[in-house]
């Protein structure tokens, strides 16, 4: 009786965990519906893939550099470097009411490591001041 209780325990905690790009999907909605003026006009369209954000040693950036541009750079020993987890990004798209129009937007969004909101921007907006200063 008891491993039959374990059993249906376990399964109910296996069944209602939820993965780590169910998570970030449910905070950023989160996220957005409480900084909308109007939260009845959003419409989710939907989400990249959950990515990992490390810190990365500048040694292995500057390896990194020298293999793509064939520069000779001294090589660093990988087989010692540990990297810290910084947290998760991720693209979105959604559809929200603005002046009676729905319009269509992209963002991109950093998580911290409990998948809470740390900051957005949106990519339309980052392209044009791109292309702005080019």
């Amino acid at each position: 009786m008891k491993n039959y209780i374990l059993a249906i325990l376990t399964f109910f905690i296996i069944s209602c965990s939820n993965t780590p790009q169910e998570r970030a999907e449910k905070n950023i909605e989160k996220y957005i519906r409480e900084n909308l003026n109007d939260p009845g006009g959003y419409e989710k369209i939907e989400f990249g893939i959950l990515d990992t954000l490390y810190d990365t040693p500048p040694a292995l950036l500057l390896d990194s550099v020298a293999a793509i541009d064939n520069i000779d750079l001294p090589v660093v020993a990988k087989s010692n470097v540990r990297y810290k987890l910084l947290g998760f990004c991720v693209n979105y798209k959604f559809r929200i009411k603005e002046s009676k129009e729905l319009k269509l937007k992209y963002y991109h969004f950093r998580l911290d490591t409990l998948f809470n909101v740390i900051n957005s921007v949106e990519l339309e907006t980052a392209f044009s001041k791109h292309n702005e200063e080019l």
